[in-house]
């Protein structure tokens, strides 16, 4: 291949990729907020800590935790009847305007300290719970989950 050519295509790629990262696209996609049944609904958030009672098909999101320093995460997730499990996710956002969030931690679980996980990044967090209807036991009015969410953050 000729020098020039070379050049050329070297030139070509460089290009690309400073276009690429310039545009945002070597970045990770944020997620869909519309779509994710998971996705916390800002304007609905229960402020601080405490617990709930999720029946089938229901959800409940905790926070906007602001941190500057760290963030420790510990939640009971005991169900009352059955074995079914409670579905976890905890979205982060580095500004505190919650306003392109990244779920970070995505589990279904069930029992004592089911969730016990810290972060050390700074920014804002938000904390969900959701009793998926595929996990319904039989639907009567004792069948929930009782969940119980303890957070410390600085």
């Amino acid at each position: 291949m000729p020098k020039r050519t070379s050049r050329l295509l070297l030139s070509g790629l460089l290009v690309t990729l400073l276009a690429l990262l310039t545009l945002g696209a070597a970045r990770p996609a944020a997620a869909d907020l519309g779509t994710d049944p998971d996705a916390p609904t800002v304007s609905l958030l229960s402020p601080g800590t405490g617990a709930v009672v999720l029946h089938p098909g229901a959800k409940q999101c905790w926070g906007l935790f602001q941190v500057t320093q760290s963030i420790h995460f510990q939640a009971d997730v005991l169900p009352n009847i059955g074995t079914p499990l409670a579905k976890i996710a905890i979205w982060y956002d580095p500004d505190p305007s919650f306003s392109n969030p990244t779920k970070i931690y995505l589990e279904r679980v069930r029992g004592v300290n089911a969730v016990n996980v810290a972060y050390t990044s700074p920014g804002a967090y938000v904390f969900c719970a959701r009793y998926p209807l595929g996990q319904e036991v039989d639907g009567s009015a004792f069948d929930f989950i009782d969940v119980f969410l303890a957070a410390a953050w600085g």
